[in-house]
């Protein structure tokens, strides 16, 4: 409701009709203003005008019987002025002698001769002016005093109707304020036709904006285009450009959203691949040491034990990257034998690189965290540690735990993590992670295992003297992995 009432909210073809009402108001008061003040100060005027000259020609008149106090004749004067005065609209007129007795007047009976003149008569007359007007009771006194060198002869009063003026005056107004209606009626119709054939094409394009917003895309017909050479052909053509783009960008991006999904599934397909063969080469030693040792059933338990880890580590890959996608994680917790068993699974690239490694696991008991996802980590992180060190180089691994953080410290002794790989390790947000690139799927996985753990990686890199990867998880009462 009060959006109603702004006029912010009011359309345009609303607004320009009001704003010419309220200009040809504004207009229509002035110009009345104006009118009427001119018309008054000309009547003012042409009163004033009458009724001197009927003052000079009466009081001329009226000299010579004055002196004799001639009735009669006095009468005669006053009656034939008024006749002769009739623009004036006389009410009455009076001849009163300097002792204010009356000597005639144009109502005898009102005013009989030899009476004294009606004080009310006297105080409407204000004897410094001649001509004294009181619109309100639409009347006029008009005064003119007779003389002979300085010697008082007698007074003239005469009182003026006004309505015939004052009436004049309503009808001129009432006529004004009848055309200036019409007038704003029409001027406010014609600016209502005008905006709105201002503001149709631009509804329009509001039309066919609100399509496009709601992925319609289709170009404006032909038929509702406006005619060619006016401001809104160009903007017309303009916007059909622009639903012609956004239509070749949405088959575009439809195209790049399935050439994305093809590459998602080359590299879960790529990752599967790569985390399933991390352990055969531990596997493999597994299959040799028996082998050669078989009968001895110690070594024979450790490595048929090491063989089923092995797979199920396998087989928990696979379950862990059909998880990626839904909400629940690993029920199994982290415990010590789960980071003792990495030892056998790297010893193929420790003894191939002829690598010395220093081991530190100071876990202790079951912690509450996805197991598998842990053991794919930091076996991604031992393997490229071998990867990188050099011959005869030393790899480095701790896990410590710090209050409710695990703490997981690998490092070699190579040339230096490149930027990109260490920028890629050190991104915390998952939608960040790049699809492509040049970075090794063991990185990838990596960060995206410590990400859905709720942690992350930071990286040491020291020019010539080795990397030191830190990560660090967080311990929950309910670990699960969240999806991306």
């Amino acid at each position: 409701m009060l959006t109603i009432l702004d006029p912010v909210h009011w359309p345009i073809r609303v607004r320009i009709p009001l704003v010419v009402a309220g200009l040809m108001v504004v207009v229509s008061v002035a110009m009345t203003n104006v009118v009427l003040n001119r018309l008054s100060a000309n009547q003012e005027q042409g009163l004033k005008q009458l009724a001197n000259a009927y003052l000079d020609g009466v009081s001329t008149a009226l000299f010579p019987h004055l002196v004799r106090k001639d009735v009669w004749e006095a009468f005669d004067i006053l009656e034939r002025a008024t006749g002769h005065y009739a623009g004036l609209k006389l009410k009455h007129s009076v001849i009163a002698l300097p002792d204010n007795s009356i000597l005639a007047a144009s109502d005898p009976i009102r005013f009989p001769v030899d009476t004294g003149l009606p004080a009310a008569i006297a105080e409407r007359h204000v004897l410094e002016h001649d001509i004294v007007i009181d619109e309100s009771n639409r009347r006029a006194w008009l005064h003119r005093s007779i003389s002979e060198n300085q010697f008082p002869l007698g007074n003239l009063y005469a009182e003026v109707d006004l309505s015939g003026l004052i009436e004049e005056r309503q009808q001129v107004f009432w006529t004004l304020v009848g055309v200036n209606t019409f007038l704003t009626l029409l001027f406010a119709g014609m600016g209502y036709l005008i905006a709105w054939r201002m503001v149709r094409p631009l509804a329009v394009l509001a039309s066919f904006v609100d399509q496009i917003r709601h992925g319609d895309n289709q170009p404006i017909p032909a038929n509702q285009m406006p005619r060619k050479g006016s401001e809104y052909y160009g903007l017309f053509q303009r916007l059909n450009a622009m639903a012609e783009a956004l239509r070749e960008r949405q088959e575009l991006a439809h195209k790049l959203a399935n050439e994305e999904k093809l590459a998602l599934l080359g590299k879960l397909a790529s990752g599967i691949a790569h985390e399933v063969n991390n352990p055969l080469g531990g596997l493999m030693n597994a299959v040799d040491t028996m082998k050669t040792h078989g009968n001895n059933a110690e070594i024979r338990n450790s490595s048929l034990g090491l063989l089923e880890r092995g797979l199920r580590g396998i087989r928990d890959v696979v379950r862990a990257t059909l998880e990626t996608y839904k909400d629940q994680g690993s029920l199994e917790n982290l415990s010590r034998k789960h980071l003792e068993d990495l030892k056998y699974l790297i010893q193929h690239n420790l003894t191939r690189r002829q690598l010395r490694l220093e081991w530190k696991n100071m876990l202790q008991g079951d912690i509450k965290t996805d197991a598998q996802a842990v053991r794919q980590a930091v076996l991604n992180l031992l393997l490229n540690a071998c990867a990188a060190s050099p011959l005869t180089g030393t790899v480095s691994f701790s896990a410590t735990r710090r209050n409710d953080i695990l703490l997981f410290t690998i490092s070699d002794t190579g040339p230096g993590i490149p930027e990109e790989v260490a920028s890629l390790l050190e991104q915390k947000d998952p939608d960040l992670l790049p699809l492509h690139g040049e970075t090794g799927l063991g990185v990838w996985l990596v960060n995206r295992l410590v990400i859905r753990l709720g942690g992350h990686c930071t990286v040491d890199a020291k020019s010539k003297k080795g990397t030191t990867i830190m990560v660090h998880i967080p311990i929950k009462q309910e670990q699960t992995i969240a999806s991306a």
